[in-house]
């Protein structure tokens, strides 16, 4: 029989504290930015990139003078600041949520754009995403895409929009046209497919933003994966007409405004009869909040209020589901959000399963060298 991995929830607390806070030592900041993880930093490196998409190709208009080429010049650096500026408020690191200064600040710089770059493909987007998911806003979504049916952001916040409103049929539309479009990369799609794979039955999956709701949605709607799965995105709280829809399905909601960590523990804790799990994406700043009650299990952290042995679910998940990690490489973008479970299952296999051991030790240097796995494991005493 298999040794009792947790004796009690202290060592437990203990070895997640450690897998949280200390990876970022020997991963290049797991943590990054400000104590997020790295595939967060890279998910928002990739929507930086694709919310400032180009401006729609235009006939150009022509310039009869100096003082002309510099209004336009003038008026499209304004829409850039923008973006720019939602951009930075979108990312901030302790929030989802742009406060009501800010979204009138941002408004404000909207409405002194002129007529003629409000009504662009970009500035309905901008637009409409400063409106922080209020579907009532989503006219001004329809608009964009009225306008350009080819853009991928437009079709990303299509995707959402329909999804929110409950339009299934319209969702996967948009879906299988990003996909088409390769908007979602195979890395992603596997790590997508891993979250739902790792959650328990019928339970709750609360990602960290848009790029991997949106993959999470493919690989669900489209590819069939995991349908008991409820998926859903701190952004997502939000959106005052789909936090009534989750109400109407029973989910407890914080009455503060503010998605932040607090949200998030008050939210856990009002559904602590359901079973919830979180993605190992989502910043450390959300879940070093809940660390008393979070249970590695795959790639994400089961949330629960009593103790918790995942030893043998996580070696089914190695053995069944992720046999895949045995075709990655180092190039592999979201390896990193694998080392808490790898490390943690390292620990549970080490004297008892010899064959499971030497699998996690090949991935981990295929994924980050001989030298760097070797000081890892020292690290932890592994070796």
């Amino acid at each position: 029989m298999r040794k009792q991995f947790i004796q009690s929830l202290k060592p437990w607390k203990v070895t997640t504290f450690l897998l949280l806070s200390c990876f970022s030592f020997w991963t290049s900041s797991l943590f990054a930015q400000g104590n997020e993880p790295i595939k967060a930093r890279q998910s928002n490196a990739i929507e930086q990139n694709n919310l400032q998409p180009a401006l729609e190709t235009q006939e150009e208009e022509e310039l009869n003078s100096p003082a002309d080429l510099r209004r336009k010049l003038n008026a499209n650096q304004l829409l850039g600041d923008l973006e720019s500026e939602y951009l930075r408020l979108y990312q901030q690191l302790n929030t989802r949520t742009i406060n009501s200064k800010q979204q009138n600040d941002l408004m404000s710089k909207y409405q002194a754009l002129n007529q003629k770059d409000r009504e662009s493909v970009n500035g309905l987007l901008t637009s409409y995403r400063i409106q922080q998911l209020d579907l009532n806003a989503g006219n001004l979504l329809e608009q964009a895409y009225k306008k350009s049916a080819a853009n991928l952001e437009v079709n990303k916040e299509m995707a959402l929009y329909n999804h929110l409103l409950g339009k299934a049929k319209t969702r996967n539309k948009h879906l299988v046209f990003l996909a088409a479009k390769k908007a979602f990369s195979e890395d992603l799609l596997l790590y997508a497919e891993h979250l739902l794979r790792s959650c328990p039955a019928n339970a709750t999956l609360i990602a960290h933003a848009k790029t991997d709701a949106l993959a999470l949605l493919y690989i669900q709607s489209i590819r069939k994966v995991r349908k008991d799965i409820t998926v859903l995105s701190l952004d997502w709280f939000n959106s005052p007409q789909y936090t009534q829809r989750l109400k109407s399905a029973g989910y407890g909601l914080p009455s503060q405004k503010a998605v932040d960590a607090n949200y998030l523990n008050n939210f856990l804790k009002m559904n602590a009869s359901k079973s919830i799990a979180l993605s190992t994406s989502i910043s450390a700043v959300y879940l070093n909040a809940n660390l008393n009650d979070l249970y590695l299990r795959g790639v994400v952290f089961e949330f629960s209020m009593r103790p918790l042995d995942q030893s043998d679910v996580n070696l089914d998940l190695l053995q069944n589901d992720f046999q895949s990690l045995n075709q990655t490489s180092s190039s592999f973008q979201y390896k990193h959000n694998y080392l808490p479970f790898l490390i943690q299952h390292y620990q549970e296999v080490q004297g008892e399963n010899e064959a499971q051991r030497k699998r996690l030790e090949k991935i981990l240097v295929e994924w980050f060298g001989p030298e760097q796995t070797e000081r890892l494991l020292q690290k932890y005493q592994l070796k």
